[in-house]
Formats: structure tokens, sequence, C-alpha cells
């Protein structure tokens, strides 16, 4: 099994005043990081008898919704849901199951980008999306995240959840 779940934030920069240095790095954490780990469990699993394996990949709300993060993050998660239906649908007959976890927040240190700073009228446009949401008391614990990996890991479960994204977010607002 491969869990695609390192992951950094941008500071809610829009296109036109994201730093490319601070797209390169997202990108290539969240985006390229995770391609070539899938690429090489692909490899992996394609190479048993017989073949097979489970791709979880740790997305965000901001992968459907561009209010939740910056330019560069949006992008990332967005792309991360490419590669995952890409990779359920052309494995998935060869018993390589592929999956997305939709998170809201999770309770890691993801955040601590902000403590040099984040663009204010990026950061105002998400909570004007949801006014009064406290991200803070709606973070999920990881023992939880490890729970429902777990629970997908099943090679039957997997099987039935190819190409699936499955809400993980503790009400955080994905509409």
């Amino acid at each position: 099994m491969l869990i695609n779940n390192a992951g950094v934030m941008d500071k809610f920069d829009a296109a036109g005043t994201l730093p490319l240095e601070q797209w390169n790095r997202v990108l290539g954490v969240n985006l390229t990081g995770a391609y070539l780990c899938t690429k090489a469990a692909v490899n992996t699993f394609e190479s048993q008898s017989p073949s097979g394996g489970t791709i979880i990949n740790i997305s965000s709300v901001a992968g459907v919704r561009g209010f939740a993060a910056g330019a560069a993050y949006t992008v990332s998660k967005h792309g991360l849901l490419g590669l995952m239906k890409n990779t359920a649908t052309f494995y998935g007959p060869k018993g390589i199951n592929s999956m997305a976890f939709l998170m809201g927040g999770m309770d890691t240190n993801i955040v601590d980008v902000f403590a040099t700073g984040f663009n204010q009228e990026g950061m105002a446009r998400a909570q004007s999306v949801a006014p009064g949401f406290d991200p803070a008391k709606q973070m999920v614990p990881l023992t939880e995240v490890a729970k429902y990996c777990i629970f997908f890991s099943d090679p039957a479960v997997a099987e039935t959840s190819n190409g699936a994204i499955i809400d993980i977010n503790k009400n955080w607002p994905v509409v």
C-alpha cells in the first residue's frame, strides 16, 4: 500500500502575487512527489504475482474548491485528484486501486508556514466563504485518518472504492 500524504501549504497567494519559488516548492512536494511515489508503487505492484495494491492519496477540500487555499496549493490538490483518477482508470483492471481522501483540516504542522506571514486578501476570501467557521476546532485527528487508511487497505474494499473521492472533513465546507 502507498499513502501519498506529503504536503506543504502556500500562503494564500493568488496567481498574480504568488512567487514562482513558492509555486515550485508546493507543486514539487504535493504533486510531483506523489507522482514519483505512485510511479514506483505501480511498478512494484505490477511486478508482484498476482499484481495488485492500493494507493491512497491525501487530498483536500482545496482539490475541489478554489477558496480553501492559495493558487499553488489549490492546483496541487486538483492535480492530485487527476493523478488518482488516471491511476484508478488505467491500473484498476490490473488490481491496483487508487482513491483519494478529501480532507478538511488534519491535525498536523502544515499551517506552520503562516508563522512567517500570509496573503491577507487570500485568507479573507477563504474565510468569507464560511463565516464563523473555525478550522482549529474542526481538525481531524491523525488517528482517525489512520483508521480510514487501514479500512481502505483491505483489497475487497479498495476494489469497490477504486477511483473514489472520500470526504473526511469533520464538517468543513466543501460545497
